[in-house]
């Protein structure tokens, strides 16, 4: 299942997360079909490979934020995103929620 957030119209969507189970998954089926979804923010402290100790940041003390982030993706929100592709993207997500 693939949680959606709550649209608000006074919000500026620079990035559209959606939450799933199947990340990974849900990654590669979109990149099949010519959709790039993202998943820059895959770790709670991003870059992902970055030396945490450096942060100050201990692995585990935030753990749901921790677990939103492993199951996070983006949607493209850029501009020059057509309706055709929109329609695509959603065609995708329902399928895979399904």
């Amino acid at each position: 299942m693939i949680a959606k957030p709550k649209f608000n119209i006074d919000s500026l969507y620079l990035r559209y997360t959606l939450t799933t189970d199947q990340p990974q998954k849900l990654h590669q089926l979109a990149k099949e079909q010519g959709i790039i979804l993202g998943n820059w923010y895959n770790s709670v402290i991003a870059p992902a490979d970055i030396d945490l100790t450096k942060t100050g940041y201990q692995k585990n003390s935030c753990p749901r934020p921790e677990s939103l982030a492993e199951k996070s993706l983006n949607l493209p929100t850029n501009r020059f995103v057509t309706e055709a592709e929109a329609k695509k993207i959603v065609k995708l997500i329902n399928s895979f929620n399904n």
